[in-house]
C-alpha cells in the first residue's frame, strides 16, 4: 500500500471511531419545567393545598439535570413554595390525576367530578395532560355559588415562576 491509501485508511479508521464514541455517549435528555394553575372546590368549598403536607420539598434543579426520563410521579407533578394553586410540571405525560395522587388528595368517590378549562367544561379533564400555562377548575359534588369565571390567572403562575426559590425558573 502507499501512503496515500494508508493516509485514506487512518481517516476511515479515525471517522468511524468518531461516530462510535459520539453514538455510545448518552445525551443529556431535555427536562420539561413549566407550570399551570389550578383550583378544586368540594361541595362549593374551594379547598387550599397551600399547606406544607402537600408541598415537594426537593429541588428542581436536581430534576432539570437528569439524564434520563425515569423520574418517579413526585418528581414529574408537584407543588413547591407554599403555593397551593400553581402546579409544577417536569414531564408532558403528567395529568392533574397524577398531581392530585401525589398530593395525596382523595376526593369523594360517589361525588360527580367536573373540570372545567377556559370557562368551558371539558370531558375527563382530570386525566387530560397538562400543559404550560394551563388553568383549570375541578368541582367535585355541587356547583351551587361557585364562580366558574374566577381561575388562577396566567399572571399569577408568572409571579409563582419568578419568586421559585425551588426551582429556579
Amino acid at each position: 500500500m502507499n501512503t496515500k491509501q494508508n493516509l485514506i485508511l487512518v481517516f476511515i479508521g479515525v471517522a468511524v471511531i468518531s461516530l462510535i464514541v459520539y453514538f455510545s455517549i448518552p445525551k443529556q435528555v431535555e427536562i420539561p419545567h413549566y407550570h399551570a394553575g389550578f383550583l378544586v372546590y368540594i361541595d362549593g368549598q374551594k379547598q387550599d393545598y397551600s399547606d406544607t403536607q402537600y408541598m415537594y420539598l426537593d429541588s428542581c434543579t436536581v430534576l432539570d439535570k437528569q439524564k434520563n426520563h425515569t423520574m418517579e410521579t413526585p418528581d414529574k407533578v408537584h407543588l413547591h413554595n407554599d403555593v397551593g394553586d400553581v402546579a409544577h410540571v417536569h414531564d408532558d405525560t403528567s395529568t392533574w390525576a397524577m398531581l392530585f395522587k401525589n398530593l395525596e388528595v382523595n376526593f369523594p368517590p360517589n361525588e360527580p367530578l367536573v373540570g372545567y378549562k377556559n370557562g368551558e367544561k371539558v370531558d375527563n379533564l382530570i386525566n387530560t395532560p397538562i400543559k404550560p400555562y394551563d388553568s383549570v377548575i375541578f368541582i367535585i359534588g355541587s356547583e351551587d355559588g361557585i364562580d366558574k369565571t374566577q381561575y388562577v390567572t396566567k399572571a399569577h403562575i408568572q409571579d409563582v415562576e419568578g419568586k421559585s426559590s425551588v426551582c429556579n425558573r
